[in-house]
Parts: C-alpha cells; structure tokens; sequence
C-alpha cells in the first residue's frame, strides 16, 4: 500500500469512531443498563431505552444490532466498572491491609448499586444459560472475576491472610458466596436496610472458607 493509499483510508469516515460517536453510544449504554433494572431484560423496550438515553431509537439501532447486543454490552460495561475498581483497591494496596475486608467493600458498595447490578447480571445470565452461543459471555465475566480473585487470595496467602492455597477452587468458592448471598439479600423484603447485614455476613462466611487449610 503506498502513501497517497494509506492517508485515503485514514481519512475515511469509518475508520475510527468519533469522540461523540462513542459518548452517545456510552450514553445508550448507561441507559440501558438501568432500564433493564427497572423493567427486566425481557420487558425492556428500545424506546424505552431512548427515551432515558434521550436519544432516537433509529440512533441505537445505528450503534447495536439487536437488543441482545445491547443487553449484553451494558452488563459488561457494569463488569468492567467492577473490576476497574478492584484493579484500583489492588494498586492501593487496601487488599494487603485485609485482603478479605477489601474483596467485601469492593463489591457491597451499595444497596442500590447492587441490586441494579445483580437484577442485570440475573437477567443476562438467563440468556447464557439458553442460548450456547453465548457461552463466550460466561467465560468473559468468569475472567474479570476469578482470575482477579486468584490474584488477590495469592497475595493474601502469601502475607499469611489465609490458609487456602489451592487458589483456583477458593477463587471459586468466593463466587459461590457472593452470588448466593446477593440472591437471598435480593429476596429480602426490605433490602436496602439490610444491605449491611448480608456484607458482614458475607466476610464471616469468606473468613472461615478461605482462613481454612486447602481441601484436597
């Protein structure tokens, strides 16, 4: 390809979004993540949706393909902000205080918060479970998740927090007792009042699983 080529395909319009482009497609997705807390992944409408994004609905069709397209990408925009802010806590170095204590303030962060994420992540994983195509979505938030709570439990052991150190199974078992946990706290008539409960329940039940000698 010779110059006169390569400046012709930089300065074609498809080359790379603008600025714009990504902060409404941002926009749509932020809406659309709490419209299907509010209204359920089924339910939901894309005009609803535009309705919150204040945007056209022709504007999200331009931006997704599909409502499953959308759904799927504003639980990961919710994952990520997750993960970003255990990947923040980590460089902080609150892990190394109480690596326990930093994995449950890292994801109680509020009843609210929570239960828009968990009524979300509920729905989504709804769709994994029906449709195999998507089995690559289960593998993604596996990844965000246990691979960072391995990486957390290494240290932990290694500074003699805890007693596991069969890391991939306690990786695992830390999702087991967050996930049961959020789904009970969901089923608790008055949620929000008990959303500090169900955090100090949720570090007792990490302490004696993870402070235990690994299982064979």
């Amino acid at each position: 390809m010779n110059r006169t080529e390569v400046a012709a395909d930089s300065a074609s319009p498809v080359a790379r979004p603008s600025s714009a482009a990504n902060e409404t497609r941002l926009a749509i997705i932020k809406a659309a993540y709490h419209a299907i807390a509010r209204s359920g992944a089924q339910r939901v409408s894309m005009q609803e949706i535009a309705d919150d994004a204040g945007v056209s609905k022709g504007l999200i069709h331009y931006h997704f393909d599909h409502k499953g397209a959308l759904v799927s990408e504003a639980l990961l925009w919710a994952l990520r902000a997750t993960e970003e802010r255990v990947t923040e806590r980590l460089a902080q170095g609150v892990f190394s205080e109480d690596p326990i204590a930093g994995i449950v303030s890292a994801l109680f962060v509020g009843p609210d918060q929570n239960r828009d994420f968990y009524l979300t992540y509920l729905d989504v994983i709804d769709q994994v479970a029906r449709f195999p195509e998507l089995e690559s979505f289960g593998e993604m938030v596996h990844d965000l998740f246990e691979k960072r709570f391995v990486t957390i439990l290494r240290r932990a052991h290694a500074s003699g927090f805890i007693g596991r150190d069969d890391f991939e199974n306690a990786a695992t078992d830390v999702r087991l007792i967050l996930d049961g946990l959020f789904i009970q706290w969901l089923l608790t008539p008055d949620w929000r009042s008990q959303h500090t409960c169900f955090a100090l329940r949720c570090e007792r039940l990490l302490r004696t699983v993870l402070q235990d000698q690994a299982r064979a």
